[in-house]
């Protein structure tokens, strides 16, 4: 069987008289196996962890490919990125309440948690691609 992950996004703005229209789009990816890891947990700050917290997957996820995150915090953000030289690097801000999905290009137990001001509880998916 193949195309068993949907993925689904959109976005538009209006303001002060200006509007962009909607763009989105939706596609499919295979899902190699039928291993995922998910679950719901504490990304804490720098001051508790400067190098960000790892973001659970199973080893017997061969090819991690995509992964979702809800920030579940009512007031922080958090990030999410790799380390460099065993320094976090965070490439994507989630404020608060807000999800996305993002494909992967790190090993399993490659990708990193951080919250901003105080922890955050988090949600995660991520599936073998």
């Amino acid at each position: 069987m193949a195309a068993e992950i949907t993925i689904s996004s959109s976005i538009s703005a209006t303001k002060g008289g200006t509007s962009i229209p909607t763009k989105g789009g939706s596609f499919t990816r295979d899902w190699a196996g039928k291993d995922y890891d998910s679950g719901k947990l504490v990304a804490t700050t720098a001051a508790t962890n400067a190098e960000g917290l790892a973001i659970p997957m199973l080893s017997t996820i061969g090819t991690p490919g995509m992964l979702w995150v809800k920030n579940l915090d009512a007031t922080n953000f958090i990030t999410v990125g790799p380390r460099s030289s065993a320094t976090y690097v965070p490439f994507v801000k989630i404020p608060p309440g807000e999800c996305y999905p993002f494909p992967l290009a790190v090993a399993a137990g490659a990708a990193y948690i951080q919250a901003d001001t105080a922890a955050c509880d988090y949600e995660y998916l991520v599936l073998e691609v």
